[in-house]
């Protein structure tokens, strides 16, 4: 990244000091930066991550018992926690199943730490889609089953990759249906290469093929090299044991869709729309997304931030041990 900029005063999001992990609206932070903050933080954030650590116990996994259901009967949600404060997690695509037992716990990841304070709600796409539906109208449904859902604007959406994509018009277009914005992997256009991929998962996936669907993901979320070879072959041979063949009636059809969607999306236009405080988080070798991309998205945003994590590939940031503090620390201030 050529791009380097220093730490403000200000709050993540917000029009506030804080102190230590501080940074203005719109600037954007490499991994040296992320660094650097770490670093300055000394004994405070040793203490925030020894809490961190501290919630890291099986003891929510064991009350693991997630309630399914839909929003306007075609929205299908997994309902995880039984925190006061709520999390929508738009999930990525294409595909509009919800993820169930071991695939719904990795999915959660590190989010199972937040079940104390939040409800989580794992939330996809309408079931049964219209040929021509595209991002903006998944957003226009989900605005109408968050609003009829909750009396109280969400604290929070965290959206990744395509559930990014329909995220960014969720919050042009609906101002003040939820408090923020943390979005994963995406941006407001997505790369040809990474879309026609995508239209073969999809395609793979419509016929039943997972293992060949799974393949085609990953070319694009492992990097170049002997484990993204050994990756491909392994989900060649057991990706039908992973993700199953089983899914709604409507699932052929909407798969492809969401997978044409994915390549039409370009929401550049209504970037400026957005007032709420919006957390962009992206990896510095993704090829869905890559950094430039990143950067447009943001600096398109009023009350945007961008952290770009150098060497992580799609869907990779989560998965950074650097991630779950500054996610934390958003959703707080």
């Amino acid at each position: 990244m050529a791009l380097k900029t220093g730490i403000g005063s200000m709050g993540i999001g917000s029009g506030r000091s804080i102190a230590p992990v501080a940074y203005r609206i719109n600037k954007i932070i490499t991994g040296e930066k992320i660094n650097e903050i770490q670093q300055n933080k000394g004994n405070q954030m040793d203490g925030h991550d020894r809490q961190l650590r501290g919630m890291r116990s099986l003891s929510g996994m064991k009350g693991f018992s997630p309630e399914f259901g839909y929003w306007n009967g075609n929205i299908p949600y997994a309902r995880i926690g039984t925190g006061e404060r709520h999390i929508i997690y738009l999930n990525g695509g294409p595909g509009n199943d919800v993820p169930r037992g071991l695939m719904l716990r990795m999915y959660l990841g590190d989010f199972t730490e937040l079940m104390g304070d939040y409800t989580i709600w794992v939330v996809t796409r309408r079931q049964g889609q219209p040929g021509d539906y595209g991002t903006r109208q998944m957003a226009a449904d989900l605005a109408r089953g968050i609003g009829d859902f909750f009396p109280d604007p969400p604290d929070a959406v965290i959206a990744l990759s395509f559930g990014g994509m329909v995220a960014q018009y969720l919050a042009a277009d609906f101002p003040g249906l939820v408090k923020k914005y943390i979005l994963l992997d995406t941006g407001y256009i997505l790369s040809p290469r990474v879309g026609k991929l995508d239209m073969k998962f999809a395609r793979h996936m419509a016929v039943g093929r997972s293992g060949r669907a799974l393949a085609q993901v990953a070319l694009y979320t492992i990097h170049p090299g002997p484990l993204q070879f050994l990756a491909w072959l392994f989900f060649l041979l057991f990706g039908n044991l992973i993700m199953g063949n089983k899914h709604h009636s409507h699932f052929e059809s909407d798969v492809i869709n969401e997978a044409r969607a994915g390549m039409e999306h370009d929401s550049r236009d209504v970037l400026s729309l957005i007032r709420e405080p919006v957390l962009l988080c992206g990896g510095g070798r993704d090829i869905a997304f890559p950094p430039k991309i990143l950067e447009e998205t943001a600096l398109g945003i009023e009350r945007a931030d961008l952290i770009i994590f150098p060497g992580r590939a799609h869907s990779q940031t989560m998965g950074d041990r650097k991630f779950l503090p500054l996610m934390t620390r958003f959703l707080s201030v």
